[in-house]
């Protein structure tokens, strides 16, 4: 049979909310019998209004430390018993089932019986895990929240970082604000120039006493030639820094490898810019 889930009673945050109420109940006859006691007793309620709000932050704090020594206690328990198979086992084949009954146990879109949840909890005791079976799911329902963020977080976190984005989606304008974030990323503190597809510099990037001249090159199948390696050369005095880099969405072409060896500028193409977003931005792009 079915065992609805008896949450706790939050005691002292309902007895800080009834006195509260109360007290302002008072004040609102005085208001009306007695202004300077009225103005006595805003004074006695802000106080105690402090007092209250710093007991419950104090209980808040003590619970949330109860808690969390609460599932240290409980991890350590499975990690000695190897049962973190049968935890994400049981979430995995019974969470996201469609379910008829109104009562259910639910976090993030997963639900489950209260059958289930007997069964669970009856499960992880019979293998010697440290849960209790007489305190109304709560041993359980902790250890479940936590596996599940977990999994939710991980799907969301590897979903990002699979999902393909394509270099040719974008505009000059949206490839340098995608720069911007991979050099942030990366550590450096960026500016852009203001200055789209001119002057040869679209970004300057600062590591420590290092400036650098960034030159974004969104192209679509053609290579990278000459042109961009002598915009990014021109833009080192104007901009006043020491190294320049082309960084560009496609390969460069021989002449321009050549030309970016002889004048120390750095060459970015397509392929390392793939692998710098993914390690740095967790972001696949093709």
């Amino acid at each position: 049979m079915a065992r609805r889930y008896q949450k706790d009673s939050n005691t002292i945050e309902y007895l800080i909310t009834s006195l509260s109420a109360l007290y302002f109940l008072y004040l609102a006859t005085l208001w009306f019998t007695n202004k300077s006691k009225f103005y006595q007793g805003v004074i006695y309620y802000v106080l105690l209004f402090i007092i209250l709000a710093a007991i419950a932050i104090l209980w808040s704090v003590l619970k949330t430390r109860r808690k969390k020594k609460k599932l240290s206690d409980l991890l350590s328990s499975i990690q000695q018993t190897g049962t973190e198979e049968t935890i994400n086992n049981f979430i995995n084949s019974f969470g996201n089932q469609k379910k008829s009954e109104k009562n259910l146990w639910k976090y993030q879109g997963y639900t489950f019986t209260w059958d289930q949840m007997d069964s669970f909890r009856r499960t992880l005791h019979d293998k010697g895990v440290h849960v209790s079976i007489t305190d109304n799911y709560k041993d359980i329902s902790i250890l479940l929240r936590h596996y599940i963020y977990h999994k939710e977080d991980k799907f969301v976190r590897d979903s990002i970082a699979n999902k393909n984005h394509a270099f040719s989606a974008l505009n000059p304008t949206q490839f340098e604000n995608l720069l911007c974030r991979l050099y942030e990323a990366m550590g450096y503190s960026v500016k852009k120039t203001g200055r789209t597809g001119d002057q040869g510099c679209d970004l300057v990037v600062n590591m420590g006493d290092q400036r650098t001249v960034i030159q974004a090159k969104r192209y679509n199948g053609s290579s990278v030639g000459n042109a961009a390696v002598q915009e990014a050369v021109g833009a080192l005095k104007m901009y006043n820094c020491a190294k320049a880099i082309v960084v560009a969405t496609s390969s460069f072409t021989l002449e321009a490898v050549q030309l970016a060896k002889v004048n120390n500028v750095g060459l970015v193409g397509k392929e390392r810019l793939r692998e710098l977003l993914l390690e740095f931005l967790k972001e696949s792009w093709s």
